[in-house]
């Protein structure tokens, strides 16, 4: 029964009523009430946090009412750290406000011992046990600022209770007599009820018998006779106010302040943005306690609702796009990388067959006849010859040296020896390209004892070319398919980022991913 009542108090507030809730719950801050209150003290005659929230009214008049319910519904669900859900149905609606009003019903218990103690005393729904509550904070009000009105003020107050009390059913009016203990309902024993008992009981006594539906007729007839309202402030505007400043003033507020007064003064601190949760729930309650059921009109809420959910799933759908687009660019990286070992593989197997052919033909050069040879390889021989007969020189100088005896000579030899042993690697490695080179000139020459391992060498060649070809093609394309998966990861962030973005502002929509 909680949710149904909060549900309907939610679904079928619009208009003002709605904003009002809204900009008192949602908008309203703590330093804004104490800043309203002192300038109020040195303006008397303009009621400033009427005025701030007039302009606040208007400004949200430019959202639909559906959209504004549903913020308010998903503060609400945040606030009390209520996971979100699926919101497709009234009774999913419905559920979600039940959690609300028990969450904040425990959350009024855990900070106000007032509270504690008054729900002790009665055995009633948490939505109703919050709406008494708070009317009895507002009767209590009246009785701390009865104290100050003349005597004109609080007699055209006493005429005003009695002529509610007169349109009442004569049995309401017994009820009422009965639980006063009195025999008449008349101005002189109100009078005397007001100033032994307080308006409060009074007034608890007239809503319990006449119903929640007395409860705005008469608290809106007497703050506007007492002066307690504004000319235009709503009479929920001053629940709110009036509920906020016991909070203030109270334990809740004091232990805050003491807590940390910055936080405070920022309302940034989340005790106080939960603090002002069951006030704001009592003014969607309220409706919904004083009349009989009432049917909802749901369908709006669900449509903004699923434009949201739609919304997360478009950039779901388009993340998972994505994904499996970097999972495809991966897939194709790794294909190329395999392709890459392969080449890699079979470029040194047919490089380790073409030097091996190689040697053999350099092995079998000396079967090439004379009128074969081409004056290049001719040249390259002679230059190999030279580079031999220059190393065997170098080669008898370190032996000689190595003969001669004397410490000095030893010494000596040893570093002419080192400077030869460099120089006869140079040549060694001078020699190497000349053979190199030579054995190239023989496959080109193709001599008729080596055509066929000429033949087989220079098509090893042409294979390790194509092979190098290949490696370099597919080389690119990984760094190519690397660049790919880069640009689809910073898409992915950035999706994934408006996502966060869109969860941050709509409540609960990152639980039901």
């Amino acid at each position: 029964m909680d949710g149904k009542r909060l549900a309907q108090g939610l679904l079928n507030a619009t208009g003002d009523d709605l904003r009002l809730v809204y900009a008192l719950v949602m908008e309203t801050k703590l330093y804004d009430l104490l800043l309203a209150k002192a300038k109020d003290v040195m303006t008397k005659d303009l009621n400033h946090f009427e005025q701030n929230l007039q302009a606040e009214i208007k400004r949200l008049h430019q959202y639909p009412d559906e959209q504004l319910q549903l913020q308010l519904f998903l503060y609400m669900l945040e606030q009390l750290e209520i996971k979100g859900a699926h919101y497709n149905l009234l009774t999913e609606i419905e559920y979600a406000c039940t959690q609300i009003v028990e969450k904040a019903h425990a959350l009024q218990l855990k900070q106000d011992k007032q509270y504690k103690q008054f729900a002790e005393k009665r055995d009633e729904q948490p939505s109703v046990l919050l709406v008494l509550y708070q009317m009895q904070k507002i009767f209590e009000s009246f009785d701390q600022k009865g104290a100050d009105l003349d005597d004109e003020t609080t007699e055209n107050l006493i005429q005003q209770i009695e002529a509610y009390i007169q349109s009442l059913p004569l049995e309401k009016q017994r009820q009422i007599k009965e639980k006063l203990n009195i025999d008449e309902l008349t101005n002189s024993t109100i009078k005397q009820l007001i100033a032994t008992q307080g308006t409060a009981v009074l007034m608890a006594i007239i809503v319990e018998v006449a119903g929640f539906a007395a409860f705005t007729t008469l608290t809106s007839t007497i703050a506007a006779t007492a002066g307690l309202l504004g000319v235009t402030l709503p009479f929920g505007a001053y629940m709110f106010a009036t509920s906020a400043l016991s909070i203030l003033t109270g334990p809740v507020g004091l232990a805050l302040i003491a807590v940390g007064g910055g936080a405070l003064i920022n309302y940034q601190n989340q005790k106080v943005r939960k603090a002002f949760i069951p006030i704001g729930i009592v003014q969607l309650l309220l409706p919904a306690v004083i009349e009989e059921e009432q049917p909802v009109q749901v369908e709006h809420f669900i449509q903004e609702w699923q434009k949201l959910y739609d919304k997360q799933q478009k950039i779901l759908q388009e993340i998972a796009t994505y994904e499996m687009t970097k999972q495809q660019q991966q897939a194709k990286k790794d294909a190329f990388e395999e392709q890459m070992r392969l080449h890699t593989d079979q470029h040194a197997k047919k490089r380790a067959m073409l030097t091996n052919k190689l040697a053999a033909i350099e092995k079998c050069s000396d079967l090439i006849a004379v009128h074969e040879k081409s004056p290049a390889y001719i040249q390259l021989t002679s230059e190999m010859a030279n580079i031999l007969q220059t190393m065997n020189k170098k080669q008898s100088e370190i032996e000689a040296n190595r003969k001669q005896a004397g410490l000095w000579n030893t010494v000596k030899n040893t570093f002419a020896n080192q400077s030869i042993t460099s120089q006869l690697k140079e040549l060694n490695e001078k020699y190497g390209l000349k053979e190199q080179l030579r054995t190239e000139e023989v496959v080109k020459m193709k001599p008729q004892q080596l055509k066929a391992q000429c033949i087989t060498a220079e098509e090893y060649q042409f294979e390790l070319d194509q092979l190098q070809k290949e490696i370099q093609i597919t080389r690119t394309s990984i760094q190519q398919t690397k660049d790919a998966i880069s640009t689809t990861e910073r898409q992915i962030q950035q999706v994934k980022g408006e996502c966060k973005k869109h969860q941050k502002k709509w409540y609960g929509l990152e639980h039901i991913v």
